[in-house]
């Protein structure tokens, strides 16, 4: 725990000292990378998939609000659809939009959340997601990880159904909120953010760490069970699923516990009451990490006569 304190406390300066720098950073890091896996899975669009264009585009997103990057990034997904045919990018645009604003009414903050998911998915990790907001989050984050899923089957249909032209294209976009593989992913990494957040929310010891365990053991055996059931499971897709389950388990437990430092060895009890009710209190302090004390010596030095 110490030492994870520590690397967040070293992080949190580095930041701080430099977030001028590290800021459009990390921004232009990930609407890049998001630009780069679209134009590697549907490089229809030459200019688009052009490296320069890329960069360019990253570099734009770096300095533009959180949720214009995910407009942009919208606008760079309909270009590549575009290039299927005019009517696979106007049935993306309807769904598009619906989910944009919706997501910008509730959960404007979490745009990090809509760009995150379809790279993690690519990297086969994106359970981390559903795993770290159920514990750090509230169940509004639900939004913008239906979004994140749904672009990234968007993105994953479509080039999957390019060899049969614009007419596959269009049908795979219109299929993704009936594809029973997004829809199983949907609702469970949805039921996983709600778990999570009322067993993090209740008065048990070590409770955030209990729904981190809890969230990775539903979200593992529920896509199983779902993948088994439409018939989507094969030996190869179920080792990368185990695999980046614990991947994702490791990673959300050591974000639960930077974000969610509690010390339940300290937790006191107390109770209280004023003229309408008694109140029950318990109170678990944040861990912290003992400063050293640093004695400083004084020497006074003589003159000589």
């Amino acid at each position: 725990m110490d030492k994870i304190l520590e690397i967040k406390g070293n992080i949190l300066r580095l930041f701080e000292t430099n977030e001028k720098v590290m800021k459009p950073l990390i921004k232009f890091v990930l609407c890049f990378v998001g630009v780069l896996i679209m134009g590697i899975s549907m490089g229809n669009n030459h200019i688009l998939a052009n490296p320069i264009v890329m960069v360019v585009i990253g570099a734009v997103c770096a300095f533009l609000p959180k949720n214009i990057d995910v407009l942009v990034l919208i606008v760079v997904l309909l270009g590549h659809l575009y290039s299927f045919s005019a009517e696979v990018a106007l049935v993306a645009l309807a769904l598009l939009l619906v989910m944009y604003f919706i997501y910008f009414r509730f959960a404007p903050k979490y745009a990090f959340v809509v760009i995150l998911l379809p790279i993690l998915f690519f990297i086969k990790i994106p359970f981390v997601v559903p795993l770290v907001l159920g514990v750090v989050a509230t169940p509004i984050t639900i939004l913008p990880t239906i979004f994140g899923v749904a672009i990234y089957y968007i993105i994953h249909l479509t080039a999957a159904a390019s060899g049969g032209g614009s007419d596959s294209a269009s049908l795979a976009v219109k299929s993704v909120f009936a594809n029973k593989e997004s829809l199983l992913v949907m609702v469970v990494f949805a039921a996983v953010i709600i778990i999570e957040y009322y067993i993090r929310r209740s008065t048990s010891k070590n409770a955030p760490s209990k729904a981190v365990l809890v969230g990775a053991a539903i979200n593992v055996v529920a896509l199983l069970v779902g993948f088994i059931a439409i018939g989507n499971a094969n030996l190869i897709s179920i080792v990368f699923m185990i695999a980046g389950s614990i991947i994702s388990l490791l990673l959300a437990y050591i974000i639960q516990m930077a974000v969610l430092p509690l010390d339940y060895s300290k937790t006191i009890n107390t109770q209280f009451e004023d003229d309408d009710y008694y109140y029950y209190v318990k109170a678990v302090p944040k861990h912290s990490i003992a400063k050293e004390k640093v004695s400083v010596k004084k020497i006074n030095r003589k003159s000589s006569k």
